[in-house]
């Protein structure tokens, strides 16, 4: 104890093995404590680092944010305060993120959902609700026998739930 404690061996009697075993104890809870708060630090740390903070669109204010110009994507992230890293593709998207040249990408939701999905090693966490939710379609010449047709199947996916399964299957559950 008096080493541990002054650093000095004061106790000129020859040691027993009773103190032996106590130093080697108190040393050996020290190197122990010492490792423990080690690692609680550095994980901790680390665990700070991997969150982004990024929980909606609110917290995008001052955040590089990738994103294709010139679409409603742009002007949404332009409203809040959002500086944007041009991009053309989602690939390249992600690469920004990953480089840490943004801190986030506002891409076309079924994209960014397969995409995460596919991809659970990139450790990239998807943030909802959709910000701005936007419908597609399926374009065919006018007066064309094609339109009726999809537009029937379309109908029949819905009402028998394999659209909703064939979404669950390509996108995950996150809706």
């Amino acid at each position: 104890m008096l080493i541990i404690a002054t650093g000095e061996y004061g106790d000129r009697d020859t040691p027993n093995i009773v103190k032996r075993l106590t130093v080697a104890s108190m040393w050996l809870v020290g190197v122990v404590l010492i490792a423990q708060f080690t690692a609680t630090m550095t994980s901790g740390l680390t665990v700070q680092r991997l969150q982004s903070g990024i929980r909606g669109p609110d917290d995008l204010a001052g955040k590089t944010v990738g994103t294709v110009p010139n679409t409603t994507a742009e002007f949404f992230l332009r409203q809040r305060g959002a500086m944007i890293l041009p991009i053309t593709s989602a690939e390249q998207g992600f690469a920004a993120l990953r480089q840490g040249q943004a801190s986030a990408v506002v891409f076309e939701a079924p994209t960014v959902q397969y995409f995460v999905r596919s991809n659970p090693q990139e450790h990239i966490s998807l943030v909802w609700p959709v910000f701005h939710p936007e419908k597609y379609g399926i374009p065919v010449l006018v007066g064309s026998p094609l339109r009726k047709r999809i537009n029937a199947a379309l109908l029949e996916m819905y009402a028998d739930g394999s659209y909703e399964e064939l979404r669950k299957r390509w996108f995950g559950d996150s809706q």
